[in-house]
């Protein structure tokens, strides 16, 4: 735990979430967001989407200039298990 210097503290983990740099996305109060892309079909192929991560759930939007309109679908990931894939090993 480390003090933030407004009285606030936070964890050894989000601390070391917060220091990481991630590609196309950011780590801000506790919530991440970024760009994932997302394998349609063979005739539309890969496609960007913009994700946020925040308070458990997993929002999902079209492009991040579609976030003032409200996502298309939000997943609870709450007890989800996440594993890495054996194709990215």
């Amino acid at each position: 735990m480390a003090s933030t210097g407004d009285g606030a503290t936070t964890s050894d983990d989000e601390e070391s979430l917060e220091d990481e740099k991630t590609i196309g996305g950011s780590f801000r109060n506790g919530e991440f967001q970024g760009r994932l892309f997302k394998w349609t079909n063979y005739l539309h192929g890969w496609q960007e989407r913009y994700l946020i991560l925040r308070h458990g759930f997993l929002n999902y939007y079209k492009n991040e200039f579609d976030i003032t309109l409200g996502c298309r679908g939000a997943l609870s990931v709450r007890q989800a298990i996440i594993q890495e894939s054996m194709l990215n090993l």
